[in-house]
């Protein structure tokens, strides 16, 4: 068989709440669609429980392309023969047949458990929690493989954490038939690259990155001169021998002898320190809700007290882009005043506005930069979280906004709202985009900003492009540096 290609998308999935699928499970919630499938949480009604139910179209047995109903039920098969109670269990498995459309569901416990990806966004693991949840993973998978079964798909959003640490590791299998992944990659292979995705699972709980493709919910790791930035260059606590553990489990040095198998990297990271990561019940892995993850966060550190609460709620805000109520209130969010007895400022609107990050270390937030000029100062655009030191952690030298004006504008002034004092920041401009900050002319800087502040140009200036390029970030803690961008504004 011929590897696929990706999967094109998909048509509005005939099914919606209220469905009764094999006389039994009725769909309650949708809680994620994509191409290749949907989530439903649904009501199993003849043992009276919840459970999850992915509905994937399929494709006829001799047609080119797209999953076959027959792969389906083989890796539920494959995934069914393992019983190690840390990966979920498949209850079922059928075929739906819609007008001309062919459905195959699936059926799985529920379970209200946040993933890795959700914790490590609200706040790292330690060295020992990290080690515990990546050998847990690797144990369960090693047990899985004796049975005959490989992941093939493993990332941060499916592996969960019970309140006392324990894992559990969801679409064994399956996933990776869903994905339409290559069936002739031999078994040997998926147990190497489950081994590359355990120490995937081990970078991103130390340091918030996934280093591993396909990508893994959570931003892309940083590259340091076209190679991967070990965790140690991302975050500085991690221990030494913890971040050459990693590096021999991502394969970053192909002199050292290759960790190919789940049970390798299991005896490998079997020795080292661990500790169950004290986690709780809470908001199921889909809900990214601010206040969902608030309260799992009152949930889980009780006995830490009210510090820590702040600290988990504060950096889940910046996940989310919504700004909690930080160290001090931003100030009212006015348009400034000229001085001298000139014309009043009159507002410039903005056209568009994207995240400009020149220097290789992925995306930062980009799905939530128009909160940064959407006239409401309660709502903020951040840069991601580096360690280490206030200059991005050593691994570049800025990252900031490129706002579009629609056309060239003469401006006057900018007002700026940060969401912590403390940050550097330049305003450049140009007539294009260019491919670096330099490559725009600066037109005004500050240091040591305050929370609420303007940048006025010697002279003004006309350009359609801007950027707020900051370079240089306030302390959140904890030797972690981050800004948020609260709202920005031009005036001619």
């Amino acid at each position: 068989m011929a590897a696929r290609g990706p999967a094109a998308a998909a048509p509005p999935l005939p099914v919606q709440a209220g469905d009764l699928l094999g006389g039994r499970y009725r769909l309650e919630r949708l809680r994620a669609e994509r191409a290749a499938c949907s989530l439903w949480r649904a009501l199993d009604e003849v043992l009276a429980r919840s459970v999850a139910v992915k509905v994937v179209p399929v494709s006829g047995r001799r047609a080119a392309g797209g999953v076959q109903a027959e792969e389906i039920r083989e890796a539920v098969s494959r995934a069914g023969r393992v019983t190690d109670p840390r990966l979920a269990r498949v209850l079922d498995v059928d075929e739906l047949e819609v007008g001309r459309g062919r459905y195959c569901y699936v059926v799985s416990e529920w379970l209200d458990l946040p993933s890795l990806g959700a914790l490590v966004r609200a706040e790292l693991l330690s060295a020992a929690q990290a080690t515990d949840v990546a050998w847990q993973v690797a144990d369960t998978l090693h047990q899985a493989i004796r049975a005959g079964a490989c992941h093939g798909r493993l990332h941060p959003g499916n592996v969960l954490l019970h309140p006392g640490g324990a894992v559990k590791v969801t679409d064994l299998e399956v996933a990776r038939v869903i994905a339409r992944e290559d069936a002739e990659i031999s078994p040997e292979h998926r147990q190497a690259q489950d081994a590359r995705a355990i120490g995937g699972l081990l970078y991103a709980a130390l340091t918030g990155y996934w280093p591993v493709q396909p990508a893994g919910g959570l931003p892309a790791a940083p590259m340091r001169a076209g190679r991967l930035c070990r965790p140690r260059q991302v975050r500085a606590a991690v221990p030494r021998e913890l971040d050459s553990v990693a590096e021999r489990l991502l394969g970053l040095d192909p002199a050292l002898p290759a960790v190919d198998t789940p049970a390798k990297a299991a005896a490998l990271l079997q020795p080292l320190p661990r500790t169950p990561p004290g986690v709780g019940g809470g908001a199921a892995p889909e809900d990214r809700a601010p206040s969902r993850l608030r309260v799992w966060a009152r949930r889980v550190v009780p006995l830490v007290g009210l510090v820590a609460i702040g600290l988990v709620s504060y950096l889940v805000g910046v996940e989310v882009g919504r700004v909690p109520p930080p160290p001090q209130s931003i100030p009212a969010f006015t348009a400034p005043t000229p001085s001298g007895g000139a014309s009043p400022f009159a507002p410039i609107p903005v056209s568009a506005v994207s995240d400009f990050n020149p220097e290789g270390t992925g995306p930062e937030n980009p799905q939530a930069v128009r909160l940064a000029v959407d006239g409401d100062p309660a709502t903020a655009w951040y840069t991601s979280r580096y360690y280490g030191n206030p200059n991005f952690g050593g691994l570049k030298q800025g990252t900031g906004l490129l706002i579009d004006l629609g056309s060239p504008r003469r401006i006057r002034a900018v007002r700026v709202a940060f969401v912590l004092p403390g940050a550097s920041v330049q305003l450049r401009a140009a007539d294009r985009v260019g491919a670096d900050a330099p490559e725009f002319r600066l037109a005004a800087a500050m240091e040591n900003t305050p929370q609420t502040f303007t940048l006025t140009p010697a002279q003004p200036v006309s350009a359609r492009y801007w950027l707020v390029w900051l370079t240089r970030l306030p302390s959140v803690g904890n030797n972690t540096y981050q800004e948020g961008v609260a709202e920005v504004a031009f005036y001619g």
